[in-house]
């Protein structure tokens, strides 16, 4: 257990044997971020971030930077980007188009940044890119689906994962091809439901997801093959928890 206190979903990522986590404090918007390194389990403390959020922050790595990426209290999109050798932050940036009114969803795969988020207006789902080397960005587009709660990002080499609670309940995700830039069909965890945003990411060649149970908070865990589209079933992970959980890989 770490120390301290938060009033929302934790952000963690995994870089280097080191779980980084940035939290939202007491006072509901504050950001503070702390990292463990998993091989002694020692806790670097807490440290403020300087900036704000009125949703859960999201964090992702590509394994010599962590990312943090937040709604702003302005509905725009920020982020900041941690280098792990260097141990220091940037500044906050601005994603150039683009609001938001809930947490965002993100991946970090070599240089490039990706985000989707629910739109202002209704629950549409939309997609950008950015190139962090050189600050290009994608613009957005249309993913052609909607989600009452924010969406998950879960990426590796080849694929990004876009993984949804849909208007139903039940869990809906949707592939992206890192090579062709080409997104596939929609399709659906072949059972299970929940009430909140779904927590994603890749291990050991499997989609891992985990969830809030619509009764009673209590998390299970499943896995998705990809290649065979064979699923593994739901197993409760004992207790519960009131708030979305995290997953990193």
């Amino acid at each position: 257990m770490l120390p301290g206190s938060t009033i929302d979903t934790p952000a963690a990522t995994v870089c280097n044997n080191e779980l980084h986590v940035v939290v939202r404090g007491g006072d509901g918007s504050s950001l503070w971020h702390g990292y463990v390194d998993l091989a002694s389990n020692a806790f670097s403390g807490w440290s403020p971030l300087a900036g704000s959020s009125s949703s859960t922050p999201t964090l992702t790595s590509n394994g010599t930077h962590v990312a943090v990426v937040v709604r702003g209290g302005n509905d725009l999109i920020y982020y900041k980007l941690y280098t792990v050798a260097s141990r220091t932050w940037s500044s906050w940036l601005i994603v150039p188009s683009g609001s938001t009114g809930d947490s965002v969803a993100a991946s970090l795969v070599g240089n490039e940044l990706h985000i989707s988020v629910r739109g202002m207006s209704g629950d549409l789902l939309w997609y950008c890119s950015g190139n962090l080397d050189s600050g290009v960005w994608s613009g957005w587009s249309g993913l052609g689906g909607t989600s009452p709660s924010a969406a998950t990002f879960a990426g590796n080499s080849t694929h990004l994962a876009l993984m949804v609670r849909g208007s139903n309940n039940l869990i809906y995700y949707k592939l992206f091809n890192l090579s062709s830039r080409t997104w596939g069909s929609w399709l659906i965890v072949p059972n299970g439901s929940t009430g909140s945003r779904p927590a994603a990411a890749f291990a050991g060649g499997l989609l891992q997801v985990v969830v809030r149970g619509e009764s009673g908070g209590v998390p299970w865990h499943g896995s998705m093959n990809l290649d065979s589209n064979v699923f593994s079933g739901w197993t409760a992970l004992g207790g519960s928890t009131p708030s979305p959980p995290t997953l990193t890989s």
